[in-house]
């Protein structure tokens, strides 16, 4: 019984030591983007004789839909129908998510968030030009009426 729990715990720790030979040259030429890198945890146990393992955990981050900001987009300000475009990714993004499908997730979100930037950008230079204008035209009317 002793040999058999030996070779499991050989096997294991072969398997775990090939695991991070296969990860370490990723992370260490940063060739993920940031903020969506595998997060690795190593954990030594001592183990029965003169044997340790290492567990190897590898965690991807659940990705935000931006949903509510899409949705103000939307309903506030839908330049282009870039609005509603990012209301449509939010929402594909939250469906990939319950399905565990965390890449898609995090490629409809990206989506969704350059969408709601740009209509954000744009919402605010219309705002700041119609302040603009309005001071503008204020000022004109008011010397007008002097004149």
């Amino acid at each position: 019984n002793a040999s058999c729990i030996r070779s499991y715990l050989q096997k294991r720790h072969k398997i775990l030591l090939l695991q991070q030979r296969l990860l370490s040259p990723l992370l260490q030429q940063n060739e993920c983007p940031a903020g969506q890198c595998p997060v690795i945890r190593w954990n030594l146990y001592p183990n029965v004789g003169q044997f340790q393992y290492a567990s190897l955990e590898v965690h991807r981050e659940i990705p935000k839909d931006h949903f509510i900001w899409s949705l103000l987009c939307f309903v506030y300000y839908n330049p282009c129908c870039l609005g509603l475009a990012a209301l449509i990714h939010s929402v594909k993004a939250r469906d990939r998510k319950m399905l565990g499908d965390i890449e898609g997730a995090h490629n409809y979100a990206s989506t969704a968030r350059t969408l709601n930037i740009i209509s954000t950008v744009l919402f605010c230079l219309g705002l700041i030009i119609a302040i603009i204008v309005a001071a503008v035209l204020s000022g004109q009317i008011s010397r007008m009426i002097h004149y």
